[in-house]
């Protein structure tokens, strides 16, 4: 790898650094919304990123991020009806299923397909693979068939939405029992998750941190292990620890383990 390409990494590492503090202070100064924040942590960045990387990189991302809209319908159900967490206001008209907001799902598109972008420029040595595995289709199966019934429920038997202490049952069982599997499976692959995982987690905490601030979303139930203060923000364990910090890495595991060469 080349001194001018490893002088560039850098140069756009600092800058997305430097986007990172303009989107708290535009956040914050212009007390903007839900929807305006997340384009300004998540989409200013995965727009001058996608500028950097080449089309196969772009396409990977944009098709996982895709993917990953299915999980995320049936999780913001689940997560809104056993109050593990509430966005009390969006600037759309209405929500998908009268539950979600519509900002959910365009900021849970924006964050994964940054965090592909990044890995693929800065940790994955530029790679074009484009690999469909046939576990994906298991898998995409099994999460279409868990959003259809999710939304079924809705109508039917809501109060079986309701799961105690729901925000920790899916993050152990859903991000960290598979990314711990898949780092013992694929040990060559913890220093490059955990490299992703230092920029996400600034990036994470200080979007966390901003939208408690401006009151884009609320804790609002009783079930949770345990509440941290950061900076004045009251948050539960289970956003700190399944969100902020150990989020990339369990992204990044499924998104080798099912799509990438899980190298």
């Amino acid at each position: 790898m080349s001194t001018k390409f490893l002088n560039k990494r850098r140069r756009d590492l600092l800058l997305l650094c430097f986007f990172l503090v303009i989107a708290r202070f535009l956040s914050l100064g212009l007390n903007v919304s839900y929807l305006l924040s997340t384009l300004f942590f998540f989409g200013i960045p995965a727009a001058y990123l996608s500028l950097r990387v080449s089309k196969g990189q772009i396409k990977k991302a944009l098709v996982f991020a895709s993917l990953c809209l299915i999980p995320a319908v049936t999780v913001d159900i689940l997560a809104v009806s056993s109050g593990a967490w509430i966005v009390p206001e969006t600037v759309f008209p209405f929500r998908l299923f009268q539950i979600i907001p519509l900002e959910d799902l365009i900021w849970a598109f924006l964050m994964v397909y940054l965090l592909i972008l990044v890995y693929e420029y800065f940790l994955d040595e530029g790679k074009n693979l484009f690999l469909i595995k046939k576990p994906l289709k298991y898998c995409l199966l099994f999460l279409a068939l868990s959003a259809i019934f999710s939304i079924l429920l809705i109508y039917l038997k809501p109060r079986l939405l309701y799961v105690p202490y729901f925000y920790f049952v899916i993050g152990a069982v859903f991000a960290l029992a598979p990314m711990l599997l898949f780092i013992i499976l694929y040990p060559k692959l913890i220093s490059k998750f955990f490299k992703a995982g230092i920029l996400f987690f600034l990036l994470l905490i200080v979007f966390e941190l901003t939208g408690l601030t401006l009151h884009h979303w609320e804790f609002p139930g009783p079930d949770f292990v345990g509440w941290i203060n950061v900076f004045g923000q009251r948050f539960p364990i289970e956003e700190f620890v399944f969100f902020v910090i150990l989020f990339s890495s369990a992204a990044l595991s499924y998104y080798e383990f099912l799509y990438d060469d899980r190298k």
